[in-house]
This record gives structure tokens, sequence and C-alpha cells, in this order.
């Protein structure tokens, strides 16, 4: 069949035309449905946003919540703490009250009882924050602690109350002062005192009177011994020549032996030195000290500066003859202190440490 149409023209006559393709239509109708997928996405994505609103309303609700459980929480232990402390001074002041009015002169008091504490010690509870405490163990303790330390002779004091579950107690509370009177346990009855030191027991202390020689809190220290032949004093030991050496021979014999000629710092050290000679025949004696490496600078042979204390005869360090660089004691001036040569011969004095 013919796609022509029947068509009056212009002019009134009548002639046959093809239909025309209708594109236009075509067009519009695509573009409908552009439009109608447009709309369903912004629909969606309308929906999706409100959504998502939702969800970040919801949590940020869920948050809210939460903080203020948590600040209802925090509330909670503390008012909780509160109540738990005002209670145990409630307990303490009942308890110092009928410690007052007791009449007992000097007995001991059951802590655990009076507080309260008869809890089965194997009961387990939970603290807010999660900590786990036996009750009847805790209490039992500190209140056994405190019974056992101290007793009451007018029931006028206390060593402290038990421990608030789920933290650390602390010995000793505060109150009025009064003089508590320990149970006397014997100290002594460990043998602390070593090495033949004798026991003396007191109040919550004990004393070691030590056998001649040892030292300590418990005579736990040995005493010092020097090597035979030598002189102790203090924390050293002396050995007095029985011959005659120039200064540095003599030095280098005391260093042979460990130690090195004897230095007198302070007067005790230097009256018994001096003693020592004289016992021995007051002879002349170097001791050790010299300004060999700067003239003017006495210095010991331990390598100390000589300063403070010194027993130097009037006049003297006098360097005669410009020579005059070693240290001893001089008969002539009663055993003061006197400069003279180094290559002389004299006796000596070695010094080591006493072990």
């Amino acid at each position: 069949m013919s796609t022509e149409k029947l068509l009056i023209d212009s002019d009134g006559s009548f002639g046959r035309r093809p239909a025309n393709v209708p594109f236009g239509s075509l067009f519009q109708l695509v573009t409908a449905i552009l439009s109608v997928i447009t709309i369903v996405l912004v629909i969606h994505g309308g929906m999706r946003l409100a959504t998502q609103d939702r969800e970040l309303s919801t949590l940020k609700t869920a948050v809210s919540d939460y903080q203020k459980e948590v600040l209802a929480m925090k509330a909670h232990q503390e008012a909780r703490k509160d109540a738990e402390v005002t209670f145990l001074r409630e307990r303490v002041v009942a308890l110092e009250a009928k410690l007052t009015s007791s009449t007992s002169a000097n007995g001991d008091i059951n802590l655990q009882a009076e507080l309260g504490d008869q809890i089965d010690p194997s009961v387990t509870e939970t603290t807010d924050d999660g900590a786990t405490w036996r009750p009847g163990a805790v209490h039992h303790q500190r209140a056994k602690r405190a019974a056992s330390s101290v007793t009451f002779p007018a029931g006028a004091c206390l060593q402290g109350p038990p421990g608030i579950p789920g933290r650390d107690g602390r010995d000793g509370m505060p109150g009025r002062d009064c003089p508590c009177r320990a149970k006397d346990v014997d100290e002594c009855a460990s043998n602390p005192c070593q090495n033949g030191g004798t026991c003396t027991d007191g109040l919550n202390r004990y004393t070691c009177e030590c056998v001649a020689g040892f030292t300590g809190d418990n005579c736990e220290t040995a005493p010092l011994t020097c090597p035979s032949g030598y002189v102790q004093f203090r924390d050293k030991c002396y050995q007095f020549s029985t011959t005659q050496k120039q200064y540095n021979d003599a030095k280098a014999v005391c260093l042979a032996a460990g130690g090195h000629l004897a230095v007198a710092k302070d007067e005790a050290t230097d009256n018994v030195l001096v003693s020592e000679i004289r016992q021995r025949g007051s002879a002349d004696t170097w001791m050790g000290m010299s300004d060999q490496v700067q003239e003017g600078l006495w210095v010991w042979e331990d390598g100390s500066v000589l300063t403070g204390w010194s027993n130097w005869s009037t006049g003297q360090p006098d360097d005669g003859s410009s020579t005059e660089e070693c240290a001893h004691w001089y008969p002539g001036y009663n055993f003061k202190w006197n400069d003279d040569q180094c290559y002389h011969s004299k006796y000596f004095i070695c010094e080591v440490n006493a072990s």
C-alpha cells in the first residue's frame, strides 16, 4: 500500500505527496526520557542525602548520650567515694567515743568487729571502674594489722581505719594527738646482732653492743687490721724503719710495700707518730712531704697539697742553701717540722691502709 496521501495543493488542485517522518516527535520523546532519568537520579540523590543526614543525626545523638552516661558514671563514682569516706569517718568517731567511755585500763580492741567488717573473705565485688576486690579480705587484713600494732591505755587513739574498697589505704589517720603505746614485740628474737654482738630489746627497736673492733648497726663491719710489725691508728698502719735512707730511697721502700711515706695532715696523727718516734729513741725521721716538683709548693706523698693545719717549727721551711726540699721531724726543734736536703740519710715511716 502506498505511503502517499491525497492532498489539496495551495492552488486548489489535488495531488499526492509523501508523508513526513515524525523526527521532531522522536527528539521530544528522547528528551522526555532523559528528563525522567534526571529527575529519578535527583530524587535518589536527595533520598540518600536525607538518609545520611538522619544517620549523622543519630550518631551525634548516640555520642551525646554516651558522654552524658560517662559524666553520670563519674558523678556516681565521686558520690560513692564521698559516701564511703563519710561512712568511715562516722564509724571512727563512734569507735573513738566508745573507746573513750571504756572502763578497760589496757585492753585490745577487735577493730574488725567494731567497724562492722564481718564479711565473708571469699565474696568479691566489682567497682564502677571494673576493678574486682574482696571486701572481707581487705577490711580484715587492715583491721588485723591495726589491732595487732597498738593497745589503748585509755581508749584514746587509733593507728587508722580499714582502707576504701578498691583503693590503697594508708597507715595512720588524722585525729587528735595522743601517745599510743605499741605492743612490745621482741625484736631480738631474730638474733639481728652479728659477730658475737649482744642484742638489747627496746620499744619497737633494738640495739647491738658489738665485740671490740666490730662496728655497724648490727655489728656487721669487721675490725680493720694491720700487717705484722705495723702500728695502727684509725684506718692507717705505720711501719717505723730500723735503717736510715735518703728521702727518695725511703720513698721507694714504702712504695714497694704498697704504701707511701707517712703523712700527718692533722694534729692527732702527728702526735701519735711523734710519740712512737720518741719511744724508739727520738731519731731524726723523714715524713712524706716535699717541694721537689715546685719550690714552695709542699705536697704530701699521697698526692694532696699541704693546706690547713701544719706543725712547722718557727721560721720553717726556710729552704736553707736553696736546696732543702724534704720535710722531717727534727729532734732539735722538739720534733716540729723542718725542711732539709733530700740526700741526707734518716729513719722514715711507711704508711699503708688498714684492711
